[in-house]
């Protein structure tokens, strides 16, 4: 998958349903592995080692909890899925495609109908000139050039709040 989707869908009653006879570490291991599934888009490798990594659980572990685990995934060609991951990641691609696309739609009709501008087109200045705490040497920064630079020059300072503001005071 080219990008991960931060958030998966978990739907509790079917879980619950799903994972009632497993115990604690059985569990653990198997959300880990879901999740792993979810990010790696659906299907991950069916490799004893890197699924005991996944789980967070020994080899030793692992063997011993896999028969049961197993139950629960589909294999093919040395890879393991579970149904409803699969099912549930490809309607959440599906729905990210619809935005990403219906998003280009409305940037090319508001294009197309003047009402828009191109993100080409730089943003207009937005510095005033003025120094701030957090802003000490105004003018300075990208949307301040057309303000002109009010300096870091020798001998430049100014007060704010009583206090005078010193170039390199900190340093």
């Amino acid at each position: 998958m080219s990008k991960a989707i931060t958030w998966m869908p978990t739907y509790i009653a079917e879980k619950f349903a799903e994972t009632a006879s497993m115990d604690a570490t059985e569990y653990r291991a198997f959300d880990h592995i879901i999740m792993s599934m979810w990010q790696a888009g659906g299907w991950i490798a069916d490799d004893d080692h890197e699924l005991a990594g996944l789980a967070r659980v020994s080899l030793a572990k692992w063997r011993t909890i896999k028969p049961r685990l197993y139950r629960r995934f589909v294999m093919k060609d040395g890879r393991i899925a579970h149904e409803r991951t699969l099912e549930e990641l490809g309607k959440a691609l599906a729905n990210v495609e619809q935005k990403r696309a219906a998003g280009i739609a409305s940037a090319k009709a508001r294009n197309s109908n003047g009402r828009s501008t191109g993100v080409e087109q730089p943003l207009p200045p937005r510095c005033n000139g003025t120094p701030t705490a957090g802003q000490p040497y105004a003018g300075e920064g990208e949307g301040c050039q057309s303000q002109g630079r009010l300096g870091k020059g020798e001998g430049y300072t100014h007060t704010r709040e009583g206090l005078t503001v010193i170039p390199g005071g900190g340093k």
